[in-house]
């Protein structure tokens, strides 16, 4: 999950048409967080440095976890959350800097990304529509579908677009 954040950037900046971009030297960069995560998450009961303490709590039929979040927790979401919002950001500006018969894919593309930063945010804060029950896989599966979705209206996938842009600025 810690990389996330970083495919989906990546997957924006493709379908904004910066093909090129990330390049491997900033990649790398931009993943030391998540693999540092990775890392703190797999090995955690030695520092507690991702969480302080969990438990799962069995209520009214339903199994809930309550953690405790350590510093790294913090460093990880805030670090998420700017590369997810700058997602939304060249999402936004692409929306103006085009035709308009890409304008609802980059509309769709920017709900899809922006539903899984709510719901997560929401959770964090402890606005929930029942106790314990969070809303961010619900969430990241509706956000799959809007951004597939706008993957095919602007025919992002397709291999012939592809090519022909190739032949084009050749």
């Amino acid at each position: 999950i810690a990389i996330i954040p970083i495919a989906l950037a990546s997957f924006v900046l493709r379908f904004s048409g910066w093909h090129q971009w990330p390049s491997k030297p900033v990649l790398t960069i931009l993943l030391i967080v998540p693999v540092l995560t990775s890392i703190l998450v797999l090995t955690n009961s030695f520092h507690h440095l991702f969480w302080k303490s969990y438990e799962f709590i069995v209520q009214d039929g339903y199994t809930e976890l309550r953690s405790e979040y350590g510093p790294w927790f913090w460093v990880h979401a805030i670090y998420s959350y700017l590369v997810i919002i700058s997602s939304i950001v060249v999402a936004l500006t692409m929306w103006g800097n085009t035709w308009r018969v890409y304008r609802k894919p980059i509309i769709l593309l920017t709900i899809g990304i922006a539903l899984p930063l709510l719901a997560n945010v929401l959770s964090l804060i402890g606005i929930q529509p029942w106790p314990g029950l969070d809303l961010s896989p619900v969430a990241f599966g509706l956000s799959a579908i809007f951004m597939l979705a706008a993957a095919q209206l602007s025919k992002f996938l397709n291999v012939i677009p592809l090519a022909h842009d190739s032949l084009v600025e050749q």
